[in-house]
C-alpha cells in the first residue's frame, strides 16, 4: 500500500490508506478544518456538483495539439482557455504558498461546473494547504458519478484538458491536465479522475488534515521537497524518495487519528 504510494510523480499520498473505512471519510468531511476550506472565491477544497451536460467528443481519443488550444464558446459566458501543460522548469520550483492557487481552482472549478454533469471538483495537494510550500501546481480531485472512469476522462477532454504521457495513467486513476493563465501568470492543473471515496478521495482529505493540524510535519514535508529539489528538481524519482519517510510518519499519525476515532485501518 504505502510503497505504491510512493510511485507518482506530483501527489504521491493517493494509495497512502487504501483500508480507511467510510466512517473516517465521513469524519474528514465534517471536520471544521476541512469545512473551512469550503466555499467562496478562495475555497481550498470547494466542493461543486456540475449541472451542465457532457458530451463524447470525436476527437477525444487524439493527441493534444498545443496549437490548438480549448476556449470553448458555451451559454454559460466566455469559457476558460486550456493550453498545454507547461513543461518548463519553472514550475518545477518549491514556491511558498500562494492565494492565487485558490482562485485558480475556483476558475477551473466554475468552467467544470458549467459544462459537466455528474462531477464534483476537490482541490487537493500541496497547493490546497494554506502556508504549505510547494510546486506552484493545482492538483484536483474530480470527483465522479460515472461508474467508467475513461469515459468520465473523455468528457473532461471535451473541455480542453489533454493527457500526459509521463504520467501514470491508470484505469483505476484516469489523469487529465493543462495550464491557464490567471492574472499574467501561467499555471498547471493536474486533475485526477475517481470515485467517492477512492483513495485519490479519501486520502487526500486525510493528508491535508493531517499536515494543517500539525505544523511540524509541514516543516518536515517542506524540508524533504527542498532536499529532492537540490538533488535533481525534475526527476520525480528522487522527488518521491526524498518524501518517503515524512508520508510515512503521516501514514502513521492518520493510523492513530483513526484509532482514536474508534475507526483503526482494517
Amino acid at each position: 500500500m504505502f510503497t505504491s504510494a510512493i510511485g507518482h510523480a506530483n501527489f504521491g499520498v493517493y494509495s497512502l490508506l487504501a483500508r480507511m473505512p467510510a466512517t473516517t471519510i465521513s469524519a474528514l468531511s465534517t471536520n471544521p478544518r476541512i469545512n473551512r476550506w469550503r466555499g467562496g472565491a478562495r475555497s481550498h477544497s470547494a466542493i461543486a456538483m456540475a449541472t451542465a451536460t457532457s458530451a463524447t467528443h470525436p476527437d477525444s481519443e487524439l493527441p493534444f495539439d498545443p496549437a490548438r488550444p480549448s476556449a470553448m464558446n458555451s451559454p454559460h459566458g466566455e469559457a476558460m482557455k486550456i493550453d498545454a501543460f507547461d513543461e518548463s522548469p519553472d514550475h518545477r520550483n518549491i514556491l511558498p504558498y500562494d492565494p492565487a492557487y485558490a482562485d485558480v481552482f475556483a476558475q477551473v472549478q466554475r468552467h467544470v461546473h458549467e459544462r459537466l454533469e455528474g462531477v464534483e471538483l476537490v482541490h487537493i495537494g500541496s497547493t490546497a494547504i494554506r502556508g504549505l510550500r510547494g510546486k506552484p501546481m493545482v492538483d484536483v480531485a474530480a470527483i465522479t458519478h460515472t461508474e467508467n472512469l475513461r469515459a468520465a476522462q473523455q468528457a473532461f477532454e471535451t473541455l480542453g484538458f489533454h493527457r500526459r504521457a509521463v504520467w501514470v495513467d491508470k484505469d483505476e486513476k484516469p489523469y487529465v491536465c493543462g495550464s491557464i493563465e490567471h492574472e499574467g501568470r501561467r499555471f498547471n492543473v493536474n486533475i485526477h479522475i475517481c470515485h467517492r471515496g477512492d483513495p485519490v478521495h479519501k486520502d487526500s482529505l486525510a493528508f491535508m488534515d493531517i499536515l494543517d493540524r500539525r505544523p511540524d510535519l509541514q516543516r518536515k514535508y517542506e524540508e524533504a521537497k527542498d532536499r529532492a529539489h537540490a538533488i535533481d528538481p525534475v526527476n520525480p524519482e528522487v522527488y518521491n524518495r526524498e518524501k518517503a519517510a515524512v508520508i510515512q510518519e503521516i501514514h502513521v499519525q492518520i493510523e492513530l487519528n483513526d484509532q482514536q476515532r474508534g475507526t483503526p485501518c482494517r
